[in-house]
Protein backbone atom coordinates (compact mmCIF):
# COMPACT_ATOMS: atom_id res chain seq x y z
CA UNK A 1 0.00 0.00 0.00
CA UNK A 2 3.03 2.50 0.86
CA UNK A 3 6.64 2.30 -0.03
CA UNK A 4 8.29 2.48 3.56
CA UNK A 5 11.14 1.69 5.45
CA UNK A 6 9.33 1.01 8.52
CA UNK A 7 11.88 2.44 10.44
CA UNK A 8 10.84 4.51 13.35
CA UNK A 9 12.43 8.13 12.79
CA UNK A 10 13.44 6.95 9.02
CA UNK A 11 12.02 9.54 6.75
CA UNK A 12 10.09 7.89 3.81
CA UNK A 13 8.11 9.53 0.94
CA UNK A 14 4.40 7.61 0.37
CA UNK A 15 2.94 8.09 -2.87
CA UNK A 16 0.22 9.99 -1.40
CA UNK A 17 -0.14 13.11 -4.25
CA UNK A 18 -4.38 13.39 -3.48
CA UNK A 19 -2.94 14.71 0.07
CA UNK A 20 -0.73 17.07 -1.50
CA UNK A 21 1.71 17.19 1.06
CA UNK A 22 5.16 18.12 -0.84
CA UNK A 23 7.10 17.29 2.75
CA UNK A 24 8.41 13.64 3.57
CA UNK A 25 6.08 12.24 6.30
CA UNK A 26 8.46 10.23 8.90
CA UNK A 27 7.06 6.59 10.05
CA UNK A 28 6.00 6.63 13.67
CA UNK A 29 4.70 3.12 14.49
CA UNK A 30 1.97 0.57 13.24
CA UNK A 31 -0.49 -2.19 14.53
CA UNK A 32 -2.78 -4.25 13.69
CA UNK A 33 -5.01 -1.80 10.66
CA UNK A 34 -2.54 1.43 10.84
CA UNK A 35 0.86 3.13 9.76
CA UNK A 36 1.24 5.81 11.78
CA UNK A 37 3.51 9.11 10.57
CA UNK A 38 4.10 12.58 10.91
CA UNK A 39 4.38 14.88 8.66
CA UNK A 40 7.88 16.50 8.94
CA UNK A 41 6.82 19.94 9.97
CA UNK A 42 5.73 18.02 13.19
CA UNK A 43 1.86 19.33 12.81
CA UNK A 44 -0.24 16.62 11.95
CA UNK A 45 0.01 12.73 12.57
CA UNK A 46 -1.12 10.49 9.15
CA UNK A 47 -2.67 7.24 10.16
CA UNK A 48 -3.37 4.87 6.88
CA UNK A 49 -5.49 1.65 7.23
CA UNK A 50 -5.02 -0.95 6.27
CA UNK A 51 -7.76 -1.96 3.23
CA UNK A 52 -8.46 -3.35 -0.20
CA UNK A 53 -11.74 -1.47 -0.82
CA UNK A 54 -13.16 0.38 -3.62
CA UNK A 55 -14.34 3.45 -3.58
CA UNK A 56 -17.94 2.96 -2.45
CA UNK A 57 -16.67 0.44 1.12
CA UNK A 58 -14.15 2.87 1.68
CA UNK A 59 -16.27 5.48 2.27
CA UNK A 60 -18.76 3.75 4.02
CA UNK A 61 -15.05 2.69 6.34
CA UNK A 62 -14.44 6.29 6.89
CA UNK A 63 -17.45 7.61 7.68
CA UNK A 64 -17.65 4.39 10.15
CA UNK A 65 -14.37 5.38 11.62
CA UNK A 66 -15.58 9.27 12.22
CA UNK A 67 -18.91 8.21 13.79
CA UNK A 68 -17.17 6.48 16.19
CA UNK A 69 -14.19 8.58 16.97
CA UNK A 70 -17.18 11.61 17.35
CA UNK A 71 -18.68 9.61 19.55
CA UNK A 72 -15.67 8.28 22.12
CA UNK A 73 -14.28 11.63 21.93
CA UNK A 74 -17.78 13.39 22.91
CA UNK A 75 -17.53 10.67 26.32
CA UNK A 76 -13.76 11.49 26.77
CA UNK A 77 -14.12 15.51 26.45
CA UNK A 78 -11.36 17.57 24.94
CA UNK A 79 -8.78 17.76 27.77
CA UNK A 80 -8.47 13.45 26.82
CA UNK A 81 -8.88 13.52 23.34
CA UNK A 82 -7.79 15.25 19.91
CA UNK A 83 -9.95 15.90 16.60
CA UNK A 84 -9.50 13.25 14.16
CA UNK A 85 -10.59 13.56 10.64
CA UNK A 86 -11.01 10.46 8.53
CA UNK A 87 -10.61 10.86 4.61
CA UNK A 88 -10.67 8.79 1.77
CA UNK A 89 -7.82 9.20 -0.65
CA UNK A 90 -6.03 7.51 -3.80
CA UNK A 91 -2.27 7.07 -4.27
CA UNK A 92 -0.69 7.44 -7.73
CA UNK A 93 -1.35 3.97 -8.13
CA UNK A 94 -5.02 4.49 -7.68
CA UNK A 95 -5.15 2.44 -4.45
CA UNK A 96 -8.11 3.67 -2.17
CA UNK A 97 -6.64 4.46 1.10
CA UNK A 98 -8.71 5.48 3.97
CA UNK A 99 -6.60 7.97 6.10
CA UNK A 100 -6.86 9.69 9.52
CA UNK A 101 -5.68 13.27 10.18
CA UNK A 102 -4.66 14.27 13.88
CA UNK A 103 -2.42 17.16 15.36
CA UNK A 104 0.28 16.21 15.96
CA UNK A 105 0.89 16.29 20.23
CA UNK A 106 4.92 17.46 19.76
CA UNK A 107 6.90 16.68 22.64
CA UNK A 108 4.85 14.27 24.19
CA UNK A 109 5.43 10.81 25.30
CA UNK A 110 3.37 7.43 25.95
CA UNK A 111 2.59 6.36 29.10
CA UNK A 112 4.83 3.26 28.20
CA UNK A 113 8.13 5.60 27.46
CA UNK A 114 7.82 7.17 30.73
CA UNK A 115 9.56 6.43 33.83
CA UNK A 116 7.23 7.37 36.93
CA UNK A 117 9.84 7.38 39.26
CA UNK A 118 11.22 10.44 37.14
CA UNK A 119 8.34 12.57 37.74
CA UNK A 120 7.79 15.03 40.51
CA UNK A 121 5.67 13.85 43.37
CA UNK A 122 2.94 17.36 41.82
CA UNK A 123 3.28 15.50 38.68
CA UNK A 124 2.53 11.69 39.75
CA UNK A 125 -0.52 12.94 41.52
CA UNK A 126 -1.85 14.70 38.12
CA UNK A 127 -0.92 12.04 36.53
CA UNK A 128 -2.90 9.47 38.58
CA UNK A 129 -5.83 11.77 38.76
CA UNK A 130 -5.82 11.94 35.15
CA UNK A 131 -5.64 8.77 34.86
CA UNK A 132 -8.81 8.16 36.91
CA UNK A 133 -10.80 11.02 34.85
CA UNK A 134 -10.14 9.16 31.54
CA UNK A 135 -11.05 5.61 33.60
CA UNK A 136 -14.52 7.04 35.17
CA UNK A 137 -15.72 8.47 31.49
CA UNK A 138 -14.62 5.60 29.72
CA UNK A 139 -16.85 3.72 31.68
CA UNK A 140 -19.53 5.65 31.22
CA UNK A 141 -19.15 5.41 27.60
CA UNK A 142 -19.01 1.80 27.78
CA UNK A 143 -22.30 1.78 29.91
CA UNK A 144 -24.20 3.88 27.47
CA UNK A 145 -23.24 3.01 24.29
CA UNK A 146 -21.28 0.00 24.81
CA UNK A 147 -18.46 0.87 23.06
CA UNK A 148 -14.79 2.07 24.84
CA UNK A 149 -11.94 3.46 23.28
CA UNK A 150 -8.49 0.81 23.13
CA UNK A 151 -6.10 2.56 25.74
CA UNK A 152 -3.51 0.04 25.65
CA UNK A 153 -2.26 -0.58 22.50
CA UNK A 154 0.17 -2.91 20.84
CA UNK A 155 3.34 -1.12 21.73
CA UNK A 156 6.26 0.78 20.45
CA UNK A 157 7.80 -2.41 19.11
CA UNK A 158 5.23 -4.45 17.96
CA UNK A 159 5.14 -3.15 14.48
CA UNK A 160 3.89 -6.26 12.08
CA UNK A 161 3.51 -8.66 14.78
CA UNK A 162 0.73 -6.72 15.29
CA UNK A 163 -0.66 -8.06 11.75
CA UNK A 164 -0.24 -11.71 12.15
CA UNK A 165 -3.92 -13.17 13.51
CA UNK A 166 -2.04 -16.20 15.37
CA UNK A 167 -4.37 -17.55 17.73
CA UNK A 168 -1.31 -18.28 19.80
CA UNK A 169 0.31 -14.79 19.96
CA UNK A 170 -3.12 -12.97 20.16
CA UNK A 171 -3.89 -15.12 23.32
CA UNK A 172 -0.24 -13.99 24.78
CA UNK A 173 -0.85 -11.06 24.07
CA UNK A 174 -4.54 -11.12 26.13
CA UNK A 175 -2.95 -12.57 29.33
CA UNK A 176 0.05 -9.86 29.01
CA UNK A 177 -2.60 -7.09 29.30
CA UNK A 178 -4.66 -8.85 31.73
CA UNK A 179 -1.69 -9.95 34.15
CA UNK A 180 1.62 -7.53 32.86
CA UNK A 181 0.44 -4.16 31.65
CA UNK A 182 -1.35 -1.84 33.72
CA UNK A 183 -2.83 1.46 32.55
CA UNK A 184 0.28 3.19 33.33
CA UNK A 185 2.57 1.52 30.64
CA UNK A 186 -0.23 2.09 27.97
CA UNK A 187 0.90 2.78 24.70
CA UNK A 188 -2.18 4.87 23.63
CA UNK A 189 -2.25 7.48 26.03
CA UNK A 190 0.23 10.14 25.94
CA UNK A 191 1.43 12.08 28.24
CA UNK A 192 1.49 16.09 27.13
CA UNK A 193 3.82 19.19 27.52
CA UNK A 194 1.11 20.51 30.24
CA UNK A 195 0.40 17.36 32.25
CA UNK A 196 -2.86 16.33 30.30
CA UNK A 197 -3.31 12.66 29.85
CA UNK A 198 -4.40 12.08 25.92
CA UNK A 199 -6.32 9.06 24.02
CA UNK A 200 -4.81 8.95 20.52
CA UNK A 201 -6.37 5.84 19.27
CA UNK A 202 -10.52 5.75 18.94
CA UNK A 203 -10.34 2.87 15.92
CA UNK A 204 -13.24 0.20 16.67
CA UNK A 205 -11.79 -3.53 16.12
CA UNK A 206 -14.39 -5.84 15.89
CA UNK A 207 -17.23 -6.24 13.22
CA UNK A 208 -20.05 -8.61 13.82
CA UNK A 209 -21.99 -7.56 17.26
CA UNK A 210 -21.26 -10.83 19.16
CA UNK A 211 -17.66 -10.10 18.82
CA UNK A 212 -18.09 -6.41 19.41
CA UNK A 213 -20.11 -7.51 22.75
CA UNK A 214 -17.12 -9.71 23.70
CA UNK A 215 -13.95 -7.30 22.79
CA UNK A 216 -15.55 -3.91 24.74
CA UNK A 217 -16.89 -6.43 27.88
CA UNK A 218 -13.46 -7.71 28.36
CA UNK A 219 -12.02 -3.42 28.48
CA UNK A 220 -14.75 -2.74 30.42
CA UNK A 221 -13.21 -5.59 32.78
CA UNK A 222 -10.10 -4.17 32.76
CA UNK A 223 -10.99 -0.64 33.18
CA UNK A 224 -12.52 -1.44 36.44
CA UNK A 225 -9.57 -3.35 37.29
CA UNK A 226 -7.66 -0.25 36.30
CA UNK A 227 -10.03 1.70 38.51
CA UNK A 228 -9.01 -0.03 41.50
CA UNK A 229 -5.24 -0.31 40.44
CA UNK A 230 -5.24 3.57 40.46
CA UNK A 231 -6.88 3.90 43.57
CA UNK A 232 -4.41 2.30 45.13
CA UNK A 233 -1.96 3.82 43.67
CA UNK A 234 -3.21 7.39 44.42
CA UNK A 235 -3.90 6.00 48.34
CA UNK A 236 0.03 4.96 48.42
CA UNK A 237 1.07 7.84 47.14
CA UNK A 238 -0.92 10.54 49.60
CA UNK A 239 0.37 7.82 52.51
CA UNK A 240 3.90 8.08 51.46
CA UNK A 241 3.63 12.04 51.44
CA UNK A 242 2.55 11.97 54.90
CA UNK A 243 4.94 9.82 56.22
CA UNK A 244 7.33 12.15 54.75
CA UNK A 245 6.14 15.30 56.05
CA UNK A 246 6.02 13.44 59.65
CA UNK A 247 9.55 12.96 59.53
Amino acid sequence: MIQSTRTPGAATAPALSALQCAQSLIYLSGGSQTDVYRTADRRFVIKLKATNARTVAARQQAAQLQQVADLLRAHLGPEHSLNTWFLVLADDSGQQLVVGVQPFLDGAHPLDAVVLGSLTRASQVSLLENLRSIVRRSLACYHSTGRAADLYGYGRTAGSEARRWDPRRLLAEGWRLISQRPLLTAHNLMLTQDGRVVVVDYDPICHSRLSCRLIYGARALLLVRDQLQLGVACMRLHQSHCCNSAV
